[in-house]
């Protein structure tokens, strides 16, 4: 007689392996949120709606050249943005190769951590990684203020400076609209290097060339190396996320 035998799974392994579902099954649903915001960011890149998301890119890009400017020994004489997007930084330093590396360098860093902010306030890393970011970005936004010398300008970086105090006031839908500016940075500054290989006579990427004599490709791959670095770190932040 052949006895019959049935296996019964434990409650808590079953509640285990339901925990590790869910996270799964949120990890994946975080990650897919984060190529559709890529996504939707290539998509504003290509129209005029992408303008005033733009204004956060060329802000950090000029912030940027700054700032590594007063690292070397320099100092910066005033910042300005353009309604068109565009902008411009003045500064004086003695050396010239890191400020004009730094723009497109620094921009997407910059974008991860308003990313950082997005995620919120979640475990003791994520509140370290939060705070960190409040206070370097509220640094920079003040170092800006210090040296616009514009009507267009000033009214452009308050814009800025409301939108995230407004995200953070409003974390509901706020920190998904940091999250997707973020992305946009890191989708932009790669999306605006690859318009360099059109310029041959202006531009960092010339002015490195005539720094270093390294031929100015070169300098654009790093700044699409150091973009693409950053989207995968913030994608693998978001995956391991719990």
């Amino acid at each position: 007689m052949t006895g019959r035998y049935r296996s019964r799974i434990s409650p808590q392994i079953q509640a285990k392996k339901q925990a590790q579902s869910q996270t799964s099954s949120s990890k994946l649903s975080g990650l897919s949120w984060m190529l559709i915001m890529a996504g939707f960011a290539i998509a504003l890149k290509l129209s005029v709606l992408g303008i005033p998301f733009s204004y956060f890119t060329t802000y950090f890009h000029e912030l940027g050249h700054g700032l590594v400017a007063v690292l070397v020994g320099g100092e910066i004489d005033r910042i300005e943005l353009n309604l068109d997007g565009s902008g411009a930084c003045y500064y004086w330093a003695s050396s010239h190769v890191l400020p004009a590396l730094a723009g497109y360098a620094l921009t997407p860093i910059f974008g991860a951590l308003i990313f950082m902010l997005g995620l919120g306030v979640r475990d003791r890393n994520s509140r370290i990684k939060y705070w960190l970011a409040v206070g370097v970005l509220g640094t920079m936004f003040s170092v800006g203020i210090f040296h616009i010398r514009d009507l267009v300008t000033l009214l452009i970086l308050a814009g800025l400076m409301a939108t995230i105090a407004a995200a953070l006031y409003w974390p509901r839908y706020g920190y998904l609209f940091l999250k997707f500016i973020g992305v946009f940075m890191m989708v932009d500054v790669f999306a605006k290097a690859s318009y360099l290989f059109d310029y041959s006579d202006k531009g960092d990427h010339h002015a490195l060339w005539q720094l270093t004599g390294i031929p100015m490709g070169v300098w654009i791959f790093v700044w699409f190396a150091i973009s693409l670095v950053t989207l995968f770190y913030m994608a693998w932040v978001l995956f391991r996320l719990r």
